[in-house]
């Protein structure tokens, strides 16, 4: 997220200063800055009910890659939303600005589509937030094989 502020405040300070030409670019930046907000948001209220779905002291979970997984439905629609953006910026945007961007969208599809661990932590308040971490997969000798005939 870090990266899309710097880039999100970039375009703010060239649009405060140039408002005719930057003001496509910098409405831009902010309506995918708010999406990407509401996507991790709703990928985290999707990954919460999977936890919900398991015993309360349950604290890590590995799972599948997201993209398959049945219970996380709205993350799906909104990741098709994020194709639509990913095409958008690049003709918006210069080709050094937009391999920045593309970065942080390819960091969300690595996270989606890899085997993940997802680490349930609680705020001091109670209140809890996800960490996730992709995840190295070992398979047996047989499974391998098996899978690659």
């Amino acid at each position: 997220m870090k990266l899309l502020e710097k880039i999100v405040y970039t375009y703010k300070v060239c649009y405060d200063t140039n408002m005719t030409s930057y003001k496509e670019k910098y409405e831009s930046i902010e309506d995918f800055y708010a999406f990407v907000q509401i996507f991790i948001g709703v990928l985290s209220v999707d990954v919460s009910k999977i936890f919900d779905e398991r015993p309360a002291n349950t604290a890590v979970l590995q799972l599948d890659p997201l993209l398959y997984h049945h219970g996380l439905y709205q993350t799906h629609k909104l990741r098709e939303t994020m194709l639509v953006w990913r095409e958008r910026l690049q003709s918006i945007f210069p080709e050094t600005v937009y391999k920045d961007i593309l970065e942080h969208i390819d960091t969300l599809d690595i996270l989606l589509s890899s085997m993940v661990t997802v680490d349930k932590r609680k705020y001091d308040s109670g209140k809890y937030f996800f960490m996730y971490k992709e995840t190295n997969r070992y398979v047996q000798w047989d499974e391998f094989l098996e899978v690659l005939q």
